[in-house]
């Protein structure tokens, strides 16, 4: 199962589609915070903190949806590329192929997050005061949590999927 994580974290690395499901949140969250600063310039009403904007930051960046999208092309890219006939022939099974796939998407689901959760802290440290910091860990990690659910209810779903149109087969 080692060789198989391996394989799979040298694919990830390889893949166009894991930089670009990186940097797309990464310019939506930018022009986020930007068309914010532009509201908030223009209107009196009371700025933001950065804290405040944290709290949403997460909800706000379509990560979820980038991320639904880059499990897709994850898990049925060797169906489609006729590779998972070499990779059963090698004598691993279904169980440990999803099982690869999904510790690989988790590790790229929390390096996303914590890049966007950074990259906000930073860019909104640029555009608006920092504000009351005490909560800001337990927030990380709160959304954290409510997008791991949202991904392995995903991964499951199209898992699902893949091996019920292969037993109908």
């Amino acid at each position: 199962m080692l060789k198989l994580l391996k394989f799979e974290f040298h694919k990830l690395i390889r893949q166009k589609s894991t930089y670009i499901c990186i940097l797309i949140p990464f310019i939506f969250l930018f022009l986020g915070i930007l068309i914010n600063k532009l509201i908030y310039m223009n209107d009196n009403a009371q700025i933001p903190t950065t804290i405040n904007i944290l709290k949403i930051s997460l909800a706000t960046t379509n990560l979820t949806l980038i991320l639904a999208i880059f499990i897709a092309i994850n898990v049925t890219e060797d169906y489609t590329e006729q590779t998972i006939k070499n990779i059963y022939g090698k004598g691993y099974s279904r169980e440990f192929v999803y099982l690869t796939k999904y510790i690989i998407i988790i590790l790229y689901t929390l390096i996303n997050v914590i890049i966007i959760y950074l990259s906000s802290l930073l860019i909104c440290n640029i555009f608006f005061e920092l504000g009351n910091i005490d909560n800001l860990i337990i927030n990380l990690i709160s959304q954290a949590i409510i997008i791991m659910a949202i991904i392995y209810t995903f991964i499951f779903f199209v898992s699902g999927l893949i091996i019920n149109k292969k037993q109908t087969i």
